[in-house]
């Protein structure tokens, strides 16, 4: 064949049939694979364990969102790979090694590990972030018993999750919404209406349910919370009737909506009114430490729906609430002016002094002794047992003490 109209045929020039025949196999005669984009530099093994090392050494940070379903590693948002990679560089020079290259660094880390940059939320422990201030002084006792019962609250959750005969019930307090929401510039000028939701998920069925209310209804107060707790019990227990004679509910540790008098009269007159409910065990977090995941992640999928809606109404937002979370859907309830009890005006019939409520991590609560209540000061402690006395017991009480002390100070006037 003629060599000029073969390589006009193809379009080519001699020299690529002359390294073809040049870089061919001398056995077989068959051209050699194609390589292009696939040279890759050669680092020093050194270099390579040196990077693993330091990357290693990130200290990581849980997500704020089902951190426990996930494997992936995060590292503090307000770090990225350049500043990680300057931070090696200080190592390699201090310890007279040869740092690698940029690109060796960044290859590494995206390939070999799992690690992802999440910026950290504004609910951060402030007891932990006051300890990271004060980094250089020795650690208080206060911090240490608040990692001890960071720790021992984080044990009883997992004892808690791997129990599958006990219901368990999470619950917490979403963040206002406040209507409505959408980029009309307009709306950032008029009055918003403010609108509460209670989210609470049963370990049972997996199900998530909710309350709604708006401020027109009512507020927020421990009242409030406590009337939405008992609207989604009676709604568990009418779902599961048979699975619900021993409830625990796990919530965070705020003393105004969940740690009061207020909660502990609700869940007493609820046990009262649904008898086959025999033991209803409150739990609750450290402050700075959620362990209501199963909460969070709800809340999360309803923020990320919200951020690409537009809610004008109540009953848009009813809408989206009844839709989220997709696998499950939220089982709403729309409180109405019955459902807000005044548990408040109960509660002030009854002495509930004799039980710490700022620092107790379980209180218990039985339809045999209805009266009677059992708290923890820590999960690993024993519990102690109390009697609830009423108000005019005690007026009674002291009617009835002979005033010896009125007659020894008239005495010693006269």
């Amino acid at each position: 064949m003629c060599k000029e109209f073969y390589l006009k045929t193809l379009n080519i020039d001699s020299k690529r049939i002359v390294n073809a025949q040049e870089s061919k196999n001398m056995v077989t005669g068959t051209p050699r694979p194609y390589i292009r984009g696939k040279h890759t530099k050669k680092s020093c093994r050194a270099q390579r364990d040196s990077e693993r090392r330091h990357i290693e050494s990130i200290p990581v940070v849980d997500s704020h969102y089902c951190h426990r379903d996930t494997n992936k590693s995060y590292i503090d948002g307000r770090m990225n790979l350049q500043m990680l990679y300057e931070k090696y560089v200080e190592d390699c020079q201090q310890t007279d090694l040869v740092p690698a290259k940029l690109h060796m660094y960044r290859d590494v880390f995206n390939h070999e590990y799992n690690i992802d940059f999440v910026k950290p939320k504004k609910d951060r422990c402030d007891t932990c972030e006051a300890a990271k201030v004060h980094c250089s002084e020795e650690p208080k006792p206060q911090f240490a018993e608040h990692l001890r019962g960071k720790t021992e609250s984080h044990n009883e959750r997992n004892k808690d999750r791997q129990t599958s005969n006990q219901c368990i019930v999470c619950f917490d307090m979403q963040n206002v919404f406040a209507l409505p929401l959408a980029n009309v510039s307009n709306f950032f000028y008029k009055r918003k209406l403010s609108v509460y939701h209670l989210t609470g998920h049963c370990s049972i069925s997996k199900q998530s349910y909710g309350v709604l209310w708006p401020e027109t209804l009512s507020g927020r107060s421990g009242n409030d919370i406590a009337s939405a707790l008992v609207c989604i019990l009676e709604r568990l227990v009418a779902d599961h009737p048979d699975d619900t004679g021993e409830i625990v509910l796990w919530s965070d540790s705020c003393v105004p909506q969940n740690r009061n008098k207020v909660m502990s009269t609700a869940l007493m007159l609820f046990m009262q009114n649904h008898p086959s409910v025999r033991v209803i065990t409150q739990k609750f977090s450290e402050p700075g430490h959620s362990e209501i995941q199963e909460i969070d992640n709800i809340h999360s999928q309803i923020e990320k729906v919200l951020q690409t809606s537009e809610v004008y109404s109540p009953l848009g937002l009813v809408r989206i609430l009844c839709k989220t979370p997709r696998h499950k859907p939220l089982k709403l309830t729309q409180a109405k002016k019955d459902d807000i009890k005044d548990y408040h005006s109960e509660a002030n019939k009854f002495r509930f002094e004799c039980i710490p409520f700022s620092k107790v991590k379980a209180i218990q609560y039985t339809s045999v002794y209805p009266m009677t209540l059992k708290y923890k000061l820590s999960f690993e402690g024993d519990w102690t047992s109390t009697k609830i006395q009423s108000m005019l017991s005690r007026r009674r009480q002291k009617l009835k003490r002979p005033r010896v002390n009125v007659y020894i100070h008239a005495c010693a006037r006269s």
